[in-house]
């Protein structure tokens, strides 16, 4: 679990595995955490995807990402 705390200070969430905050910069209120498909982030988000090249650190972080989905089927996880 990871603590999000804003840099004003003001509030603080735990986020899990699978789990992001999106928040606008004009809203002064810390948004709730919101469930996320990391895999089809990885897959399909230009900023991964959208180089010439394969970023240097896919291989490792595709290997994490099918070593979590077999802890989530084997029910030893709580999120991607």
């Amino acid at each position: 679990m990871v603590v999000f705390r804003p840099l004003d200070g003001s509030k603080r969430k735990a986020l899990r595995g699978g789990q992001m905050i999106l928040q606008f910069e004009d809203d002064p209120v810390l948004g709730e955490p919101q469930e996320v498909n990391v895999s089809r982030i990885v897959r399909e988000s230009r900023i991964v995807t959208g180089f010439k090249q394969p970023l240097p650190s896919m291989a490792g972080f595709s290997r994490l990402l099918i070593g979590k989905k077999r802890e989530l089927w084997r029910g030893h996880s709580n999120g991607l």
